[in-house]
């Protein structure tokens, strides 16, 4: 009995030290730094390795796809069209077409051959929308097959086709729609889309 009272009486005191914590005011330490964004060689094999070919923003908080994050830090290296090249090579089906998109800014001249041979090697890949992860055929992936595809022009950017579309369209990679989700820097696009 006595040692059910000591107990209750610890717990309600250690409930009333926490209580007092919580209400100190907060300590001068600031919060942490954020890590630091990977180097380009880490980036690159992020994505040789990648798992699921994203769109922009992922999962039910919308936060950026770590394979995006990493595709921009590619993007921005002075080696990026050879990275991008590689990654076309040699990476899995998603790392792939991760390589592929890189060529549209990089390499534009190159983006519809290197689409080509991505969609006659064919197989699948995990996508991931959003919230939805799904398997889908390599070639869905490079041109939809719906009809209100987005087809950025060149030198039209994404949000001037969206504001001439407001019903908007099916994003991909030979329309130039996702390459230029993946910046989301208003830039033009480099080139036309891939008919």
């Amino acid at each position: 009995m006595i040692a059910r009272i000591l107990c209750a009486l610890l717990l309600v005191l250690a409930a009333l030290v926490a209580c007092s914590r919580a209400s100190d005011p907060p300590s001068a330490t600031p919060p942490p730094a954020p890590p630091p964004p990977p180097s380009a060689a880490e980036a690159i094999e992020l994505l040789r390795k990648a798992e699921t070919f994203d769109d922009t923003h992922v999962g039910y908080s919308g936060e950026l796809s770590p394979y995006v994050a990493a595709f921009r830090v590619v993007l921005a290296d002075p080696n990026a069209n050879a990275a991008f090249h590689g990654l076309v090579d040699r990476a899995s089906p998603a790392g792939r077409l991760y390589g592929a998109a890189g060529l549209y800014f990089t390499d534009p001249a190159s983006f519809e051959s290197a689409l080509a041979r991505l969609a006659a090697d064919g197989g699948n890949v995990t996508t991931q929308r959003g919230c939805d992860r799904s398997l889908e055929p390599v070639s869905a992936v490079i041109r939809s097959k719906e009809a209100n595809r987005i087809e950025v022009a060149q030198g039209e950017t994404l949000p001037a086709w969206f504001a001439r579309h407001p019903a908007g369209g099916h994003c991909d990679l030979a329309g130039g729609c996702v390459p230029l989700s993946f910046v989301e820097d208003g830039r033009p696009a480099p080139r036309g889309p891939v008919r």
